[in-house]
């Protein structure tokens, strides 16, 4: 409701002449606005605590501890380095965990490792299966030492050999290799090993004392314990140059004073 003042001037009055006079108010009304009320739509409200649990499900999901991997079971034990990479996996989200592609870029990093499966077990513990590779010879090439498997794979650096009677595949040519590359095929390693397991046979107590590849592999030059040189083709029969070499030994060894080459098959040459 308002109010309205307002005032007047007495007509024709001398004594009041000037004086304002007072006279009854006016009152005026206005039209009263009605409080406005606000309405939430139940469809809104629902989306919202749908949205809040949904959120609350996700953070359960991916950051509580319930999901934080704890449990760790090798199928086969693998070595002390290998299970301490292994073993950092412990805290992490098995949720957000990618086995396989954890597994394939550790083989890479660590070539030691030359098959790594990683398995989620729900909701806290990894299974392992992990195979290493193992050592076949020692590779030797601008003075430094690997480690070499059976499928030609050079995989880790070592000290290079106190013991200078200890048997190393020497490279003469002095390549520069990278860990986890293949330097060789599974055949050249066998025959290698053959090379170990026969020739022994044929020489005495002269022994190997190691082995020299020079510009192919197919060619390798075996340096016995009296530094005398006996030179194989990979690529040829291994028995029948084994052969030669029992026959020299056996006929004319005091005629080997500097090398004996078998790689022509059927015949020996010797210095």
């Amino acid at each position: 409701m308002a109010i309205e003042y307002y005032y007047a001037s007495k007509k024709s009055d001398k004594k009041n002449k000037g004086r304002e006079v007072y006279n009854q108010p006016q009152v005026l009304t206005a039209q009263t606005q009605e409080p406005t009320v606000t309405t939430v739509s139940m469809r809104r409200l629902s989306w919202v605590i749908l949205a809040l649990a949904l959120g609350y499900v996700c953070w359960w999901l991916l950051y509580s501890s319930y999901f934080e991997v704890r449990y760790i079971n090798y199928l086969q034990e693998p070595s002390e380095r290998v299970k301490a990479r292994i073993e950092s996996l412990k805290g992490e989200n098995i949720i957000l965990m990618r086995p396989t592609k954890l597994a394939r870029q550790w083989e890479v990093e660590q070539p030691s490792i030359k098959a790594l499966h990683i398995y989620r077990g729900f909701p806290q513990t990894l299974r392992v299966a992990v195979e290493e590779r193992s050592k076949a010879f020692i590779w030797q090439t601008q003075g430094k030492s690997y480690l070499l498997d059976a499928s030609g794979v050079v995989f880790e650096e070592v000290p290079n050999p106190s013991d200078q009677n200890s048997f190393a595949i020497i490279d003469d040519n002095n390549v520069t290799l990278t860990l986890g590359q293949k330097i060789t095929s599974e055949a050249f390693v066998k025959t290698v090993q053959s090379i170990l397991d026969e020739l022994p046979k044929y020489i005495g107590d002269e022994g190997i004392k190691n082995m020299h590849v020079s510009e192919t592999i197919f060619n390798v030059t075996v340096v016995t314990g009296k530094d005398i040189k006996i030179m194989f083709d990979t690529t040829q029969p291994l028995d029948l140059q084994l052969e030669a070499v029992k026959k020299v030994y056996a006929e004319n060894r005091g005629d080997v004073h500097e090398y004996l080459d078998v790689r022509v098959l059927g015949k020996a040459y010797l210095k």
